[in-house]
C-alpha cells in the first residue's frame, strides 16, 4: 500500500521524479521520461547518486554495503521470482517481477562500472545475429 507520493521534478530538471514511499524506509523513484532509453538513464542516475547516501535510508545504499555478492544475490532471487511468476502465468507479478529483477541488475553494473549504454552497445552489436549464432561467436553451448 502505497503510504505517499510526491513529486521531486525541480530536483531533476525538465523530467519528473516520482517517488514513493512503500515503507521500511525503501522509496522507489520512477522518472517520467519520453522514452525507455530516457527512463533507464534516469534509473541509472539515480542509482549512481543513491550509493554513497546513508545505508539506513537509501536502499541502494543498504545494498552496496553489503557488497557486491549480495547485490548478485539479490539478481538470482529477482530472477527466481521471475521465473516463477512466469510459469504461473500471472502476468502482472511477472511485470512487477520483471521491473525488480531489472532494477537489481542496474545497481549490480553501476557497482562494477558498468553503464546501462555498455549494455544497450551489447545489445546492439548482437542485433540482425541468430541467438544461436551469437552464442557460437563466443564459444557458448
Amino acid at each position: 500500500m502505497l503510504n505517499s507520493v510526491y513529486d521531486e521534478s525541480a530536483v531533476w530538471g525538465s523530467t519528473q521524479l516520482f517517488c514513493v514511499d512503500i515503507g521500511l524506509t525503501f522509496i522507489a523513484c520512477f522518472a517520467q521520461a519520453n522514452s525507455m532509453d530516457d527512463r533507464l538513464k534516469a534509473l541509472e542516475q539515480t542509482i549512481r547518486e543513491r550509493r554513497d547516501a546513508d545505508p539506513g535510508t537509501s536502499y541502494v545504499a543498504s545494498l552496496r554495503g553489503k557488497g557486491r555478492a549480495k547485490m548478485a544475490e539479490k539478481v538470482g532471487e529477482e530472477a527466481i521470482e521471475t521465473v516463477i511468476a512466469a510459469v504461473q502465468d500471472d502476468r502482472e507479478a511477472t511485470v512487477n517481477e520483471s521491473a525488480d529483477l531489472l532494477f537489481h541488475i542496474m545497481v549490480l553494473i553501476a557497482d562494477m562500472d558498468i553503464s546501462i549504454e555498455d549494455v544497450v552497445a551489447e545489445l546492439a552489436r548482437r542485433e540482425g545475429l541468430s541467438g544461436l549464432e551469437e552464442k557460437a561467436s563466443r564459444g557458448v553451448s
